[in-house]
């Protein structure tokens, strides 16, 4: 195994385990946004404290999934974006040509507003869960 070949294994694995991390955190998010919008007639109390962070968790999960979907399309933009060019390569250079370009240079990668839709949906699943911990001892009975 050549050292490129071993650089290109560690990106794949990276990407796929980025994306694999994305997809866990969006099924929690609508799991949790499920649950705690269904379940709430079981878990709130008549007069309960703290409501507003019971909803900065709905609005947290909710953010979390749609900058989540994001990110996913994210890894549909880059296979796409990867196709499209080394189909113009492909047309400028032979295949030999190709192999050298794609030695120094990545076919393409992930933008920029989606690596920010990505700390968001982090950020966002991290103020959900605080703001239910904060509500559930808020209300312990």
């Amino acid at each position: 195994m050549t050292i490129q070949e071993l650089q290109d294994s560690l990106a794949k694995e990276h990407q796929r385990l980025f994306f694999d991390w994305t997809r866990e955190v969006i099924k929690l998010a609508a799991a949790g946004l499920t649950l705690t919008v269904s379940l709430q007639s079981f878990y709130v109390r008549a007069n309960p404290e703290g409501v507003w962070l019971l909803a900065l968790c709905w609005v947290g999960l909710t953010v979390s999934l749609l900058s989540g979907l994001w990110v996913l399309r994210g890894q549909a933009v880059v296979h796409f974006e990867a196709m499209d060019n080394l189909r113009a390569l492909r047309q400028d250079f032979p295949d030999k040509g190709i192999t050298a370009a794609l030695a120094t240079e990545p076919l393409a990668e992930l933008r920029p507003h989606f690596w920010v839709a990505y700390y968001v949906m982090m950020i966002s699943f991290g103020a959900a869960l605080l703001g239910l911990l904060l509500f559930a001892l808020l209300n312990l009975p």
